[in-house]
C-alpha cells in the first residue's frame, strides 16, 4: 500500500459521500481526507477500508460490541456536532479511535477530545492506534460512558457512537449553555441520531435522521433490544413484554402479501411515525426461508381473541413498491394501513420534518395535542411534527 493509494481511496469516499447527501460540511470533509482509516483497521484491504460500510472490530457471543461505524452516518453526526476549531469535546464509544481522529482533526491543536470506553480491550486499542497515528493528545478514558467525564467539562459537544434509550443527565449537565449533544436514540423501533441544544435544563432537537448503531453497555445498557424466535428469526419489540411464543405461531402462519407504492418518500419517516404509536409497534428481522421475505420488516401486533401482526418489508432500492405483509387476522393488516394513510394525510413527514423536545421529568409539562410524548427514566421526550395533529393521528 502506498501513501498515494491511501490518499485516492480517501478522496473517493469523499466524492461518494457527496453524491449521497450525506456529506456536506468542507471542513468535515476535509478530515476525512487528512486521517488515514486504515490505520485504525490495520490488516484490512484498502477497498475493503474506504467502502461505505461499519466494520465489526469486536464481537461477544457472537454479537458485535466495537465497530467503526459507517463513513455516511460518522459525515452527518460530525456535521450536525458543528465542531469547531479550540472545541472541547466529549465523545462516548471509543471504538478504533477513528472518529476521535476525525474530531481532533476539526478541534485543531487548540481544541481537546476525550473519548471514553467501556471496554478495556477496546479503550487500549483506540489509546494505541491513536497515538500510532499521530493523535497523542485525544484523552482516551476506560469507564462507563453513563457518567461521562467530569475531570473534563465542561465540553461545547457531546456525541455518542452507541445507541441508547435513555439520555444520561450526565451529558447534559457536563455541556455548556448552547452546547449540543448528538446521540443515536432509541424510540421503540426507531433509531435516531438526534442533535440537541442545551437550553437551561432542557435539550431541545435541532436535527433528527435516522440510523443504526450498536447499544450502549453498562449502566444504560437496558434489556436487549433484540428477541431471537429461530435461528432465521429476530423480533425486536416496542416493549419488553410482547407475548414470544404468540409471535412465533404467529409469523409461522403467513396470510398475504401486498406491494405498497410509497412514491418517492423515503420509508423512514414512516418508521418514526409508525414508532410512537407505543407498545404494539414491532420489528421483524428475518431470513426469506422463515417467513416468506428476507430483511427488516415494522409494523404493528395486536392481541386479543383475533391476534395478528402485520409488517412493512422495505425493498433493497426505490425501484420497487415496499410489501406489506400480514401474519393471523387482518386487523393488524388494517390498523397499519390506517396509520399509512395518516401518515400520508399529514404530508408523507421524513424523520427530519420532526422535532423533539427532552425535558426532566420533574418537571416535564403535558405534552399538547400535536405532541406525542414518550417517557424514560429521566426524561419526557416530546416529539411534534409541525403543521399535523400528531398525536391524534
Amino acid at each position: 500500500m502506498s501513501a498515494d493509494e491511501s490518499r485516492q481511496r480517501r478522496q473517493l469516499l469523499i466524492e461518494q459521500l457527496r453524491a449521497s447527501g450525506a456529506l456536506r460540511d468542507e471542513a468535515v470533509a476535509s478530515a476525512f481526507r487528512a486521517v488515514p482509516r486504515e490505520l485504525f483497521l490495520p490488516g484490512l484491504p484498502l477497498d475493503q477500508v474506504y467502502q461505505d460500510q461499519a466494520i465489526v472490530t469486536k464481537e461477544e457471543n457472537g454479537v458485535g460490541v466495537s465497530s467503526s461505524s459507517q463513513p455516511a452516518i460518522m459525515a452527518i453526526m460530525l456535521q450536525q456536532l458543528d465542531v469547531r476549531p479550540g472545541m472541547q469535546v466529549l465523545e462516548i464509544g471509543a471504538g478504533t479511535g477513528y472518529n476521535a481522529a476525525l474530531l481532533q482533526q476539526l478541534v485543531t491543536d487548540s481544541g481537546r477530545v476525550v473519548t471514553v470506553d467501556i471496554d478495556p480491550e477496546v479503550a487500549g486499542w483506540a489509546r494505541e492506534r491513536l497515538r500510532a497515528a499521530g493523535y497523542p493528545r485525544v484523552a482516551v478514558v476506560r469507564a462507563d460512558g453513563a457518567g461521562g467525564y467530569a475531570p473534563a467539562a465542561p465540553y461545547d459537544r457531546v456525541q455518542l457512537t452507541v445507541g441508547t434509550a435513555e439520555i444520561a443527565p450526565a451529558w447534559a449537565a457536563q455541556l455548556y449553555p448552547s452546547g449540543r449533544l448528538v446521540l443515536p436514540l432509541w424510540v421503540n423501533t426507531a433509531q435516531l441520531s438526534v442533535c440537541f441544544e442545551k437550553r437551561g435544563d432542557h435539550l431541545f432537537s435541532r436535527s433528527l435522521q435516522p440510523c443504526g448503531f450498536m447499544a450502549i453497555r453498562g449502566a444504560l445498557a437496558g434489556p436487549n433490544r433484540y428477541a431471537p424466535l429461530t435461528d432465521d428469526l429476530m423480533v425486536m419489540p416496542g416493549r419488553s413484554d410482547l407475548p414470544l411464543d404468540e409471535l412465533r405461531r404467529l409469523l409461522g402462519r403467513p396470510g398475504g402479501n401486498q406491494p405498497v407504492p410509497l412514491g418517492l418518500t423515503p420509508g423512514w419517516g414512516f418508521t418514526l411515525w409508525l414508532a410512537l404509536r407505543g407498545d404494539r409497534v414491532l420489528g421483524v428481522i428475518a431470513r426469506e426461508s422463515a417467513v416468506g421475505f428476507s430483511g427488516a420488516g415494522f409494523g404493528l401486533y395486536l392481541g386479543g381473541a383475533e391476534p395478528g401482526i402485520a409488517l412493512l418489508v422495505l425493498p433493497a432500492d426505490d425501484s420497487r413498491p415496499a410489501d406489506l405483509v400480514w401474519f393471523g387476522a387482518t386487523g393488524a393488516r388494517d390498523a397499519l394501513l390506517r396509520e399509512l394513510a395518516a401518515w400520508r394525510a399529514a404530508g408523507e413527514p421524513v424523520t427530519g420534518d420532526f422535532e423533539l423536545a427532552a425535558c426532566p421529568r420533574a418537571t416535564a409539562p403535558r405534552p399538547a395535542r400535536d405532541q406525542v410524548a414518550v417517557d424514560t427514566a429521566h426524561w419526557r421526550l416530546l416529539f411534534t411534527l409541525p403543521g399535523a395533529a400528531l398525536a391524534s393521528a
